[in-house]
């Protein structure tokens, strides 16, 4: 009948017009996800808070040179990085002769390039504060790629940068001096293809962060040839050398018949190569590269010295150590700050693009919250690095100096820290897309910000170094009385009672102010930021710090609530 073909008629258009509403939303999510990658790029990294810093730490004509790099990092590095694959070990050449090469995929070389041409480096040539903030600048933008094979490197040249130019300041021999400046011309080229790179083996198998125990041989080496540079030949083995492809290496090595601890410890230089020639490697050998969890396109190795030739450093290692920890200590807190970011800008482009239930998630208020944290620790992160290095310690006072160290080692614990959790935060905003390697940047930046954290310094040996400091020469007075003149005549209610509690902690038995100190540690980031954001005058620095302040621990409690010795006794018995 007429009325049953109607109504077939009817059923057959409403599955049709069904069918086609559901490929819609099919088709909407996937131009959706389009639509969050190009967000997460679109300003290049660069945003109206870190504009204001480079204004406020007289910056402001290199915002465009920020604003160029992070274009090329967001549109070109950061793809070559996901693609790059893990280097591999050449041992021998086609004709059996040991050449202990280090083989990178194409697109390693080709992110290196990009990199290097920003003057990240030669930007140190000039020896002005103002040009190494922004060096630094650039590390914070080419961190929104993770280590991407290159931040580590990069770190560790401008660390031995520093013990060059300082060694060039004691009055060298002519042909030491010679050497040493054409060292640096090479690590000051921008040119990827033809400058040097550094690197810095202190670890051993035996000492980890006790460096004291490190037993690596120094033999004199007679003075039979006026010109040679080289004093000692190394003798023994390194347990962990990251960017092991450097071409020059800072090495910690015990001279013959020293004393042991650290005071017996000297810093030494050595040319992977002899002569300059990569088929004549200078008396080492390499056991294996590290499988690491992280910073995979990065070479890490294992090494065997045998008789390598080195240039012995003048100065005490504690000069040398001060130079290249506190370099590395703060270029890895700025390049936690970069991940930081990157996890805040990937979770507000999801937020604002994903729908369910029929509207963006960004309008649930929970994952509100969580966005609005990540950004507050960007701002937080950001504001502490930037500060850091506006401090000039060749010009500051001696009580700036050590407020500054405190500040060095306290950043360095918490954007290490803070950098896994809000990579973490950030895959939860996108659930399962955010575990997916080729959806996502997030799984690898996470486990590049778990190996950020073990480089120089775990949490525990630095929050043990900042008590040490503290207990011994008094280091947090110096730095309460910068926080203040920070405030600028805001309360310092905050600070004041702060700085009560770590009067009260130094005065604790050693092993139970070892038990508080990180809780107190974790309270004093949250003052430290809250200070620095409240002296910006930009919006949503403030916002942030209204956020801080009303989330603020309550670590009053854990002077007496904290696991007792007895308690880890039991606890950890084997």
């Amino acid at each position: 009948s007429k009325a049953t073909v109607s109504v077939l008629y009817c059923r057959e258009t409403l599955k049709k017009s069904t069918e086609m509403s559901q490929l819609t939303r099919v088709e909407n999510a996937r131009q959706a996800f389009s639509k969050y990658h190009s967000l997460v790029r679109k300003d290049g990294f660069v945003d109206a808070h870190l504009r204001y810093l480079m204004g406020k730490y007289g910056l402001s004509d290199f915002v465009p040179k920020l604003e160029s790099f992070g274009q090329t990092c967001s549109q070109e590095i950061d793809s070559l990085a996901r693609i790059t694959g893990s280097p591999t070990l050449q041992r021998y050449d086609n004709f059996g002769n040991r050449i202990e090469n280090i083989v990178f995929p194409e697109e390693y070389h080709q992110a290196g390039r990009l990199a290097y041409a920003s003057k990240i480096i030669s930007l140190y040539q000039s020896k002005t504060q103002r040009d190494a903030m922004s060096s630094s600048a650039l590390h914070y933008i080419l961190s929104h790629c993770g280590e991407a094979g290159h931040a580590c490197p990069i770190t560790c040249t401008v660390g031995l940068a520093k013990c060059i130019e300082h060694e060039l300041t004691t009055n060298p021999s002519q042909y030491k001096k010679k050497t040493l400046k054409e060292w640096l011309s090479r690590i000051y080229n921008p040119n990827y293809d033809q400058h040097y790179h550094g690197s810095q083996f202190m670890t051993e198998v035996q000492g980890g962060s006790d460096v004291g125990a490190n037993i690596l041989k120094a033999v004199p080496v007679p003075a039979t040839e006026p010109e040679s540079v080289f004093t000692h030949k190394l003798h023994g083995e390194k347990w962990f050398c990251s960017a092991v492809d450097a071409q020059l290496w800072l090495v910690v090595a015990r001279p013959e018949d020293n004393k042991d601890g650290t005071a017996g410890l000297h810093g030494y230089i050595v040319p992977r190569h002899l002569n300059n020639d990569p088929q004549q490697p200078n008396y080492y050998s390499i056991r294996r590269l590290k499988d690491k969890l992280g910073t995979r396109s990065m070479a890490s190795a294992e090494l065997d010295f045998n008789g390598a030739l080195a240039m012995q450093l003048t100065g005490t290692f504690k000069d040398i150590l001060t130079l290249v920890i506190d370099t590395s200590r703060i270029y890895n807190a700025v390049g936690d700050a970069g991940i930081i970011n990157r996890a805040f800008l990937e979770a507000r482009a999801y937020a604002h693009t994903r729908t369910a239930f029929g509207k963006p998630i960004i309008n649930f208020p929970l994952i509100r919250e969580q966005v609005s944290r990540l950004n507050v620790s960007a701002h937080a992160s950001r504001s502490v690095g930037f500060y850091i290095m506006s401090l000039d310690v060749s010009k500051v006072s001696k009580e700036v100096q050590n407020a500054r160290r405190m500040l060095v080692n306290l950043n360095k614990y918490w954007a290490a820290h803070e950098a896994i959790t809000c990579v973490h935060q950030a895959i939860d905003v996108l659930g399962g897309n955010g575990a997916i390697e080729e959806f996502s940047v997030l799984p690898r930046l996470l486990r590049d910000s778990v190996v950020f954290a073990q480089w120089e310094g775990p949490h525990n040996t630095l929050c043990a170094q900042i008590l040490r400091d503290c207990q011994r020469i008094r280091l947090h007075h110096d730095l309460f009385k910068l926080l203040r003149s920070v405030s600028e005549g805001r309360d310092v209610s905050l600070i004041n009672s702060t700085a009560s509690l770590w009067d009260r902690l130094i005065t604790l038995p050693e092993a139970k102010a070892s038990l508080v100190v990180r809780k107190l540690v974790d309270h004093l980031a949250y003052v430290v930021h809250i200070t620095l954001l409240l002296s910006e005058d930009h919006p949503t620095s403030l916002a942030a710090a209204e956020h801080l302040s009303r989330t603020i621990p309550n670590v009053e409690k854990d002077f007496e609530n904290c696991l007792s010795a007895s308690d880890c006794d039991v606890l950890c018995k084997l």
